[in-house]
């Protein structure tokens, strides 16, 4: 028999508006006999027992890993808050779950675990029934007695609800001092018995995907398409879903839908711009918004929860161009269409260090793709093009941080480097000449996780 569950591992359970499951819960009792609960455990451990039922937090999550014992069924019940124990009208209810990966053994070969048997004779003791009728002849046992641990294996079927099992000693006898059977008392020699059904996710709290952006076809000078896609909200509660594309309008007041305004509050300038993922619980509504705050745009009434998604910059009247692709884990890679020099210099690269604004958002940390040139006639040089928050340090041929253009004297030395950029947007340089005739960059574009 395959013993991976048919119910599975479950990353959030979601109401039937979508919403994560608050204070919903799920049953655990012995397989097909509801109103007989189970233990399950927190941990492989199997020392600390989850509390049944398990009532989901505000992410619609377990707050512990959910783990079986091994070769043990479970059925499991999903009810809404406020349910009878047991619940008399269960969402769903699951027979015959086993843990995930669990393979040890078939279901009529296994008992509970964490119980004391009763010394019978030297040969056999009893214990407590579950849903196992037989065991199988020749299955090892594990057991404590006085002398310590005693492996033993098992000669005859338990009898009628599994009343006794007899077994013969490797080390000749049990005695009265038997004290407890292994957690995994029928488990094959030295396998632990929890098996994970149940895993406590990583933290989704950060999750993204999809919800890139690009200019609008019709009207690229105001407006913006946002792809479907889902993230969950800046405190780690709310998940919030485009389900379809979304255009909107930076010329016009936000109002709800597509093809509808776009701006929080004011009137639209050249100004940089971040775009918002904002849902209202109560609706369940979901819907974007731009505003010239990175940390706290002004929310429409009744909309309660909202994501930092994306960022665009106005000049000259318009929406720069530019194209968004996804990255894994949901970031972005956002790439000009027409990259302009952002920084172009003459004789003020030296040898102390001085920061320059590219065209990244601020307040978050991006990966900056840069062109850099740097020309001397006279003289050749080491340059260092960093973070400023790394260390303020000479670049050098041959010490740290040694350099990421050395440019010969009168050659104008050309590279494609990626500098992680500070809050306020900005990357630093120093060189070993004491005035660079000519320093140069152009931004093609940035990285942005989206996670902050």
């Amino acid at each position: 028999m395959a013993n991976l569950s048919p119910f599975g591992p479950q990353l959030q359970y979601e109401d039937s508006a979508g919403k994560p499951a608050v204070g919903y819960r799920l049953f655990f009792f012995v397989n097909n006999s509801v109103g007989t609960k189970q233990d399950t455990y927190t941990t492989a451990a199997g020392t600390v027992a989850n509390t049944n039922p398990i009532v989901l937090n505000a992410l619609g999550q377990p707050a512990n890993g959910i783990f079986f014992p091994a070769g043990q069924a479970y059925t499991i019940q999903y009810a809404p808050p406020g349910s009878d124990d047991p619940p008399n009208s269960p969402i769903w209810t699951r027979n015959d779950v086993y843990g995930v990966n669990d393979v040890t053994a078939t279901q009529d070969q296994w008992v509970a675990s964490g119980v004391v048997p009763t010394y019978v004779s030297a040969t056999s003791f009893t214990l407590p029934g579950d849903q196992t009728s037989t065991f199988q002849i020749g299955r090892r046992v594990k057991t404590t007695n006085s002398g310590g641990t005693v492996y033993s294996t098992i000669t005859a079927s338990a009898y009628g609800a599994l009343t006794t099992v007899t077994v013969v000693n490797d080390s000749g006898t049990l005695d009265s001092g038997l004290s407890a059977v292994s957690y995994g008392l029928l488990s094959k020699l030295n396998d632990s018995i929890p098996r994970l059904i149940f895993p406590t996710m990583p933290q989704v709290q950060k999750y993204i995907a999809g919800l890139t952006y690009a200019n609008n076809v019709s009207d690229a000078t105001n407006d913006i398409d946002i792809a479907a896609g889902t993230c969950i909200d800046a405190t780690g509660v709310y998940p919030m879903t485009l389900a379809s594309t979304l255009t909107k309008r930076s010329d016009a007041a936000w109002a709800v839908g597509t093809g509808n305004g776009w701006l929080d509050t004011g009137a639209i300038g050249n100004n940089d711009y971040y775009i918002w993922i904002i849902a209202r619980s109560d609706t369940g509504v979901v819907d974007s918004l731009l505003s010239l705050s990175s940390t706290a745009p002004t929310m429409p009434s009744n909309y309660d929860y909202k994501r930092l998604i994306g960022w665009i910059k106005r000049s000259g009247g318009a929406i720069v161009a530019f194209h968004t692709y996804e990255l894994a884990g949901g970031g972005i890679h956002h790439q000009w269409d027409v990259p302009t020099l952002d920084v172009n210099l003459a004789n003020t690269l030296t040898t102390a260090r001085r920061t320059d604004a590219v065209k990244v958002p601020l307040n978050v940390t991006t990966e900056a793709l840069l062109n850099v040139v740097i020309s001397d006639a006279s003289a050749g040089s080491f340059n260092w093009i960093c973070c400023p928050d790394q260390t303020d340090a000479a670049p050098s041929g041959t010490a740290a941080p040694l350099n990421c253009i050395e440019a010969a004297t009168g050659v104008s030395a050309s590279r494609q480097i990626n500098v992680l950029t500070s809050a306020t947007g900005t990357i630093a340089a120093r060189s070993t000449l004491a005035t660079v005739d000519l320093y140069a960059v152009s931004t093609m574009g940035f990285k942005w996780a989206r996670r902050n």
